[in-house]
């Protein structure tokens, strides 16, 4: 696959970019939904849209570029719908509170780097 090289600088107004900041404010709209509105359907669906977006965000900054912003804002996305996801579920109780706080561990402690680590032994 041939990524291609932005023309101009576009600054934070791109399309991947546009729609990590969607996801981003969808997290508050899928608690509320689930434990507000109790509405688990549509927060089901919710859920489903957000990680296909989150394909579709990823694919178009590879096809046509990304930027430093988008670095960041993906990821955060991310790590907030995750951990947003597994916390209200285990509050609903649709997964057991151990299984939530396990995965939401695990899963940051994969993030960190090793020489992260490093740099804190002085």
């Amino acid at each position: 696959m041939t990524v291609v090289e932005p023309t101009r600088d576009r600054g934070w107004r791109t399309v991947p970019n546009l729609i990590s900041l969607i996801r981003l404010l969808c997290v508050p709209v899928f608690v509320y939904l689930l434990l507000g509105a109790d509405r688990p359907l549509a927060a089901g669906v919710l859920l489903a849209v957000l990680g296909a977006t989150d394909w579709v965000d990823g694919w178009l900054a590879r096809r046509f570029g990304g930027n430093a912003l988008g670095a960041v804002l993906d990821p955060m996305a991310d790590k907030a719908l995750l951990v947003t996801m597994y916390v209200t579920l285990a509050t609903v109780g649709v997964l057991p509170v151990w299984l939530a706080i396990l995965v939401v561990l695990f899963r940051n402690l994969q993030t960190i780097d090793v020489e992260d680590l490093d740099s804190l032994k002085g």
